[in-house]
């Protein structure tokens, strides 16, 4: 068993559905506890802009970031396809993120105290600062102003 949770997100004085806006969410299952953001499912405008964005040299931002949070134990997400999406080359150096349908990154924690105790604020504060670069990437991506 497990509860995650997620909104529809407020950007200057607009309402995005969770498929065309990142937001944040967290976690918590019977091995542990995770923050993360992220879109689950992208609509098809949002599917479109992620891949165009990613496609284009200013893809390399979101990659480089990708690298980093990924080199500090931060889980992303899996592409959901086995080839590049026509319309790419099949070589294309962000490939990955070409084959995605849905972006997210984890943050998680085998200690579920880190989420229920005394100190679960600040924690949660940490995590999502160390996500909230890539947050604003991904929403520029996607043609948000924040």
């Amino acid at each position: 068993r497990h509860a995650q949770m997620g909104a529809w997100v407020l950007i200057n004085d607009r309402w995005y559905k969770a498929a065309s806006a990142p937001m944040w969410f967290w976690g918590l299952d019977t091995r542990g506890f995770g923050m993360g953001m992220g879109v689950f499912g992208f609509d098809r405008a949002g599917l479109e802009a992620f891949r165009d964005f990613m496609a284009s040299d200013k893809g390399a931002v979101i990659a480089n970031l990708v690298n980093d949070l990924r080199n500090g134990g931060i889980r992303i997400s899996e592409p959901a396809l086995k080839r590049v999406p026509p319309g790419y080359p099949a070589d294309h150096p962000r490939a990955e993120f070409l084959r995605m349908k849905a972006f997210s990154a984890w943050i998680e924690h085998a200690n579920r105290r880190r989420a229920l105790g005394p100190t679960a604020a600040r924690h949660a504060v940490d995590d999502f600062s160390r996500l909230l670069p890539l947050y604003r990437a991904l929403s520029g991506a996607l043609r948000l102003t924040l």
